[in-house]
């Protein structure tokens, strides 16, 4: 049965661990069994049992801002009964238990890449009559899962930042520093009176009154990212291609849709407690008929600001466009598409460049989800992405 042992992918699953909000600390451990260390929990490698590995993170090609909780599925081969979790002779046992923390990590060229954080969802087995062989699946969610289980009661003041409103969204339930990169933010949110809610639905209010992001990035950190970094406008960091043109990343295809689920001509913003603020496009209304995007009980401190963000997903709405949905490539076929898969990441701007006997298309996308299909004979990675524009 072919594993990963002879892969540069590292599978890793808790030795010890106390919950999202008391990670083990210790720097004492024994050696002989954990594998390694990140100063919150220690890991075991359960590599050489690893048969396959799904990581989708990110959102979808039709999502506008919001991103969706980061996935891992693991197929496992298990031959001596090490991944039955009532196994008391099992080195992992009493371990193998949903919520345990779990990671893949990527080492290539002298580095190390985060791939994938989360917490185990399941652990289902299959069995064979007279075999001692069984097939292990291992499904995990990264911190989303987490964040929407743990509720809050945050206060803000008016004029609180949403870096600010983060930041304290997480310090009220004790999250680790060093899980968390925060933008400050372009705008200001009004007073919050500390009603009880999830941190998940807390953080996801910041991210739509900046219009920016929240995501659990391939380290398990919480990431806020304000308006201009979740719609960049620099210079692409890569070209995928099917030029040959040196330094290019060969794509091995790219899906490509023009249609009209994400048009919009005309955008009504109300603040909570505010006054609708309606923006226009009457040339998209008169080509395309009027078409509403409707976004209310946004915290933002006035209405101008409303008017802003208004103003703002009109003209990115208001438009259809062609769209790359997807940019596919085999990760181990050129040192350029390994690069591109472990250095590209989310809200990094790349360029596509199609070539055809009649005509060349090219474009400035922004990466939003990245997925990998991994076995023991291959590597397929995907970027779902967006018009940068």
């Amino acid at each position: 049965i072919d594993t990963l042992s002879d892969y540069f992918v590292l599978v890793e699953g808790d030795s010890n661990y106390g919950g999202v909000t008391s990670y083990d600390t210790s720097n004492t451990y024994n050696t002989t069994v954990i594998v390694s260390y990140d100063g919150l929990v220690k890991f075991r490698d359960i590599t050489s049992n690893v048969r396959s590995i799904d990581i989708r993170r990110g959102r979808g090609p039709l999502a506008f801002n919001q991103f969706e909780a980061g996935t891992l599925a693991l197929e496992l081969v298990d031959t001596d009964s090490e991944f039955l979790p009532s196994n008391t002779s099992s080195i992992h046992y009493p371990r193998l238990t949903p919520m345990r923390p779990i990671r893949v990590l990527a080492q290539w060229s002298g580095n190390t890449f985060s791939l994938f954080r989360g917490y185990i969802d399941s652990i289902d087995m299959t069995w064979y009559p007279g075999a001692d062989v069984a097939t292990v699946t291992i499904q995990a969610t990264d911190l989303f899962k987490v964040l929407n289980t743990i509720d809050t009661t945050v206060t803000g003041s008016a004029g609180d930042t949403p870096g600010a409103r983060v930041a304290a969204i997480l310090n009220s339930f004790s999250f680790p520093a060093s899980l968390r990169s925060i933008d400050t933010g372009t705008v200001t949110l009004q007073t919050f009176g500390g009603n009880r809610q999830t941190a998940l639905n807390a953080l996801q209010a910041v991210e739509r009154a900046e219009c920016g992001a929240v995501y659990i990035d391939g380290a398990g950190r919480v990431v806020f990212r304000d308006r201009n970094d979740a719609f960049p406008a620099g210079a692409s960091t890569r070209t995928f291609a099917d030029t040959g043109a040196a330094g290019a990343v060969e794509y091995a295809e790219i899906d490509v849709a023009l249609d009209d689920q994400l048009l919009y001509n005309r955008v009504a913003v109300t603040r909570t407690g505010g006054v609708e603020q309606v923006v226009t496009d009457t040339t998209s209304v008169d080509t395309y008929q009027r078409r509403t995007l409707q976004v209310t009980d946004i915290p933002l401190a006035d209405d101008t600001q409303a008017a802003t963000l208004a103003s703002f997903l009109l003209a990115k709405r208001k438009d259809p466009g062609l769209r790359v949905q997807s940019i596919g490539i085999k990760t181990y076929k050129t040192f350029q598409a390994m690069a591109a898969a472990m250095n590209t990441d989310l809200l990094d701007v790349i360029n596509v460049i199609r070539s055809a006997p009649t005509s060349t298309f090219q474009d400035d996308l922004v990466v939003s989800g990245i997925s990998h299909q991994i076995t023991a004979d291959d590597w397929d990675t995907t970027f779902t992405t967006q018009h940068q524009a």
